[in-house]
């Protein structure tokens, strides 16, 4: 017990309580969906022109559109791959923040919480100082 108290200065500096470990989660889910909506609107685009080059498919007459279309279709995807890449960077910057900011908890603090639980399904009792004495006393 000794050494846990030596240590309470350091684990209120690196504690992170269950709450901040939710919040960093729940923050990490939402800018998840973020990036996911904002990759999902970029695909959006070549996918519009690849059903498009479909519909102009075998028609001779709409052959300088199927190219031209065939152009932006490629041109798009390009820019949605180099958008979504931009915005996976972003996210793992962000992830990186949050895991700084909302630091896992340390081995002692993962002990100490498992023993509190195993405590409070016992339910301990301390038992007082004065029958400790006399037990020492009157074995």
């Amino acid at each position: 017990m000794a050494d846990l108290i030596s240590e309470i200065k350091w684990l209120k500096f690196h504690h992170s309580s269950e709450s901040a470990m939710k919040d960093k989660d729940f923050l990490k889910n939402k800018s998840y969906d973020k990036y996911s909506d904002k990759v999902t609107t970029f695909i959006a685009v070549p996918f519009f022109f690849q059903l498009w080059q479909i519909k102009l498919l075998g028609n001779v007459e709409k052959a300088t559109l199927y190219n031209k279309v065939r152009f932006f279709k490629a041109a798009s995807l390009i820019g949605a791959i180099a958008l979504g890449t931009q915005e996976h960077i972003a996210l793992k910057k962000q992830f990186t923040y949050y895991n700084r900011f909302y630091p896992e908890p340390t081995e002692l603090q993962k002990t100490l919480s498992n023993e509190a639980q195993i405590f409070a399904e016992n339910n301990y009792t301390e038992t007082p100082i004065e029958d400790r004495f006399n037990a020492v006393e009157n074995p």
